[in-house]
């Protein structure tokens, strides 16, 4: 059993649990099958209760699993789903719970029923790309097979929050990547998205492909800034490293613009469904309140008035966009505390989000700005071997 007990559970929004290791997809770009292994290994059922039981007692109030793929071993998903869900009716609904799973989750309409029971409120889904070129050459097949747009759409309508994980830079894209990618996720109404550039990470089949055909950049992986900061070990089949950086950059700023983000959150709330469980919804407890004090003073007391013109428009939107829901309201409140920090991270590393057009795509001459920060590797990066 894990020390949670070291802990100050109050001290910490969420904790986080791992149910099982390995993944039986084969995307070229993850490390998860070299480090974890194909072949799913779990703990079992009766572990993951008693550690779920013991965050409990630890104070904690939500709890993110921390598995590369949380339906990797299906069956064993759905029996540990039936457990938390008996676990979290027998105790009055303690714990909100959230996980990472492939997309094919959608196609399974007793885990999105059991994922409601047990109060899952958030799913981080790998989308990856607009594009099935794309989707195919990295081995993302799983997102190839049935309508995206749909599968999302049914996943949201079981009171669940979707996360897109978002890449560019793959072989098959080329400029045109980055409005398409904007434009994708603004039709899929997902208010946050991890969105980075591709990066050949060490002993995958991504790095072997790129280093056969001599496409690897001699960079040290401390000279990266990580996520976010659109940097790339490798050279773009499609376009230079710089337009990449260039074209990532735009991507970002526009997602977490005012009006784009309002749009994406509007769009997600409106796809909620009652379903007469709203009791099943966790209890609103001190941490999220003190954050909903926070987050309320953020927007409203500001000189900023693009702040409070998104704030109480995207309210208004929500509130007259459907019937009342407490649980919509909790998610509104908790992508509206996502967008503050989020967009505070973009504007650090970035650039100002309303300095950009999602109207005009990158490379035309209004939009080429692009911080000094982001163009450091141009001049440290080459070939290996050259």
């Amino acid at each position: 059993m894990p020390r949670y007990d070291l802990l100050k559970g109050n001290r910490y929004n969420m904790f986080a649990l791992q149910t099982t290791r390995g993944c039986p997809y084969s995307c070229e770009f993850c490390d998860i099958i070299i480090t974890d292994g194909r072949k799913p290994r779990t703990k079992t059922v009766s572990q993951v209760i008693a550690e779920v039981d013991h965050c409990v007692q630890q104070g904690a109030h939500y709890i993110v699993f921390g598995d590369a793929n949380f339906i990797g071993n299906i069956n064993f998903a759905r029996e540990l789903l039936r457990a938390l869900a008996d676990y979290s009716r027998e105790n009055d609904y303690p714990i909100e719970f959230s996980c990472e799973l492939t997309i094919n989750v959608a196609h399974h309409p007793d885990l999105l029923e059991l994922l409601q029971e047990a109060n899952f409120y958030s799913v981080f889904v790998g989308i990856e790309s607009p594009r099935k070129q794309s989707l195919t050459e990295a081995g993302k097949l799983q997102n190839t097979r049935e309508d995206i747009l749909e599968d999302i759409k049914r996943i949201q309508s079981y009171h669940i929050s979707v996360v897109a994980g978002m890449i560019v830079g793959f072989d098959s894209d080329d400029r045109l990547i980055f409005k398409e990618t904007y434009d994708f996720l603004q039709t899929l109404g997902i208010p946050f998205t991890t969105c980075g550039t591709l990066v050949a990470l060490p002993n995958t089949p991504l790095l072997k492909r790129l280093e056969k055909e001599g496409r690897l950049l001699d960079l040290e992986w401390t000279d990266m800034n990580g996520h976010g900061a659109s940097d790339c070990n490798f050279i773009p089949k499609q376009m230079t490293s710089q337009e990449l950086r260039q074209g990532y950059n735009w991507l970002s700023r526009c997602l977490y613009r005012y009006d784009s983000y309002a749009d994406r959150l509007v769009t997600a709330l409106s796809r909620f469904r009652n379903r007469n469980k709203e009791h099943k919804r966790a209890r609103l407890n001190g941490n999220f309140l003190w954050l909903l004090l926070k987050v309320f003073a953020y927007y409203t007391l500001t000189w900023e008035k693009g702040r409070i013109r998104f704030f109480y428009r995207t309210l208004w939107r929500v509130a007259t966009g459907g019937p009342f829901s407490v649980g919509k309201w909790l998610e509104f409140f908790r992508w509206i505390a996502t967008h503050r920090a989020f967009r505070k991270y973009i504007l650090e590393t970035q650039g100002d989000p309303e300095t950009m057009d999602p109207n005009t795509p990158p490379f035309s001459s209004s939009q080429s700005e692009i911080p000094e920060k982001l163009d450091i590797l141009e001049e440290v990066s080459v070939p290996v071997g050259k």
